[in-house]
Parts: C-alpha cells; sequence; structure tokens
C-alpha cells in the first residue's frame, strides 16, 4: 500500500511507517480470511490532499479496518485513556493515534492537532459518534467532525462498517472469527465558505445532519 508523508510530520503523530505495514500484514489474513472482509466505494476516498473519514464505531476493529481500508497515511483521533496503558500507547502513537479527553466538552490540544494534521494535508480518521455503540445502530453524531471540516475547509468522507459488532462487540475481551465484515464508503461531503460565526454554526449543522443521513442510509443499504 503507498502511504503519503507530508514535509513536516504534524504535531503529536509519532507514526511510523515500518509499524504501519507490520500491523497492515498482521490485519490481512484476518479480515480477508477470519472476517471475510469486503468493501465498496473505494473509489470516494480522496487520492490526496486533507480528508476527515467518518465511520460508525462499534467495536475495537474500526481503526485497524480503517487503516487497512485507506490507501494512504491516515491519523485518527483515539480515547485518551489507551494511552495510559504503556505498550499500547507505544503501538497506536506508532499507527498515528492522536489522543482526545472524550470526557471533556473540548480537548483544546487534540482540536488543535487535528487542525494542523488536516492543515496539512493529512487524512483524519475521527468517528462521529464519539463512543462505541451497543447494539450496531448509529448513535446521535457530536458536531466535532463538521466543526473541523468546517474550520480548514476539508470533505468528509462518510463511512458505513457492517459487521464490526459481531466480530468484536464491546463487552468480548476477545474477537471472534469467520463474521462477515462489509464497508461502504460513501461520497465526499463538501463544507461551504462560512464567514461570520452564524454561518459557521449553520454549516455545522448542515453537515452533521447531512453526515448522519448519510449514514443512516448506508445502514440499511446491503453491500
Amino acid at each position: 500500500m503507498s502511504q503519503q508523508s507530508p514535509a513536516t510530520p504534524p504535531a503529536g503523530s509519532g507514526y511510523s511507517r515500518w509499524a504501519f505495514r507490520i500491523a497492515w500484514l498482521i490485519a490481512h489474513p484476518f479480515l480477508r480470511l477470519g472476517c471475510f472482509y469486503r468493501c465498496e466505494g473505494a473509489h470516494n476516498f480522496p487520492p490526496h490532499g486533507a480528508a476527515i473519514l467518518a465511520p460508525n464505531h462499534t467495536t475495537y476493529l474500526d481503526p485497524v479496518i480503517m487503516s487497512y481500508v485507506f490507501p494512504r497515511r491516515l491519523l485518527y483521533l483515539a480515547w485518551d485513556q489507551l494511552f495510559a496503558v504503556p505498550a499500547l500507547r507505544f503501538i497506536i502513537i506508532r499507527l498515528g493515534a492522536i489522543p482526545i479527553a472524550t470526557n471533556e466538552s473540548a480537548d483544546r490540544r487534540a482540536w488543535q492537532t487535528a487542525i494542523e494534521a488536516l492543515r496539512a494535508g493529512e487524512a483524519l480518521c475521527i468517528f462521529p459518534e464519539g463512543v462505541r455503540g451497543w447494539d450496531g445502530k448509529l448513535n446521535p453524531l457530536r458536531p466535532g467532525v463538521a466543526r473541523l471540516a468546517v474550520a480548514t475547509g476539508t470533505p468528509i468522507v462518510p463511512i458505513w462498517i457492517d459487521g464490526g459488532l459481531e466480530v468484536w462487540p464491546r463487552w468480548r475481551m476477545i474477537p471472534r472469527l469467520f463474521r462477515p465484515v462489509r464497508v461502504r464508503i460513501l461520497p465526499p461531503l463538501q463544507p461551504r465558505p462560512a464567514a461570520s460565526g452564524a454561518e459557521r454554526r449553520a454549516e455545522v449543522e448542515r453537515l452533521t445532519a447531512e453526515l448522519e443521513t448519510a449514514l443512516l442510509q448506508a445502514s440499511v443499504e446491503k453491500v
């Protein structure tokens, strides 16, 4: 898989291409053989430049699936409590994770790091629900994805992952095998220019609603 690296890595990223390649080689047989993985709509991924990937979130595997599917270097926002485990911290930082405090109304450091990454032309994965779901249904979306898109002029790529809950739900310690995983990548949503505060708020609301509609529609369609 080809990877793009900017001239100056974004702040907070300890991304390692070697770590990614090793993880990809592990994920390949697991997803292809163990999960009967299939993907539709990969042509909707922007081939270059900044992009925000916005998948639904039901399983620990979701970041792995996104890194496997996406044909470029991918950074992602991750729950800051994961970084409290030294071994896990070592791994996920090298795979492009950026910590965010989900128990606060805003994490300014993560926000600034995300903006810097997007302005540097990076692709960033953010789960718009903010938490893993329990039943496979879409939870209400938080406005952070749309806010980043409006602040940086970055397109949002809606993504629906189907089957992740059956493979590794949040109440299981280890994943199951031989459950199908299907990924649907939808056409990007483009933010409109917004100058005033009122215009930005309206654009955030519009994008959030369009993202929710796209994900809900994908959730009821068969891949």
